[in-house]
């Protein structure tokens, strides 16, 4: 293989030989407009690429970094079996959404527990809240590139 070529939507991304990435560019070149060109390291949808001795790594640690746990006050903490407030059903979307973006790009271990979470949204217990903070912890701490 002499290189490969990944699009999505009106990004590219070039990788391989340098003559074929000079090719590829140059005919990318000659029917788009291309506003950059980065070498690696780079983000590409966010993803961070870096290519090194082992080979090219992909991950999305800043993102990972981003999620923030759904604060619950002592007094509700107490109430496991309660159902989740409006408020905390709005903290709850926001973190699933997160999550799913970076299960869906390079953490697919973690898929099915969050699309478990997605699909009983309405449902969700306080309980149900800190078994997620407990998610989103290991997430930070198992880092996979």
């Amino acid at each position: 293989m002499l290189g490969f070529v990944c699009v999505h939507v009106d990004d590219f991304w070039a990788s391989g030989f340098t003559s074929f990435v000079q090719k590829v560019l140059a005919n990318l070149k000659s029917v788009f407009t291309i506003g950059s060109v980065k070498q690696l390291p780079c983000r590409y949808l966010g993803l961070d690429v870096v290519h090194n001795n082992d080979g090219v790594i992909v991950d999305m640690e800043p993102d990972v970094d981003g999620i923030a746990e759904v604060m619950v006050d002592k007094v509700r903490a107490t109430t496991r079996d309660a159902k989740l407030t409006k408020d905390e059903v709005s903290s709850v979307r926001s973190v699933i959404g997160k999550l799913q973006w970076v299960a869906n790009q390079v953490r697919p271990d973690f898929s099915f527990s969050v699309n478990w979470y997605a699909g009983r949204i309405s449902s969700l217990t306080v309980n149900d809240l800190f078994s997620l903070n407990k998610m989103v912890r290991r997430l930070k701490s198992e880092r996979v590139n």
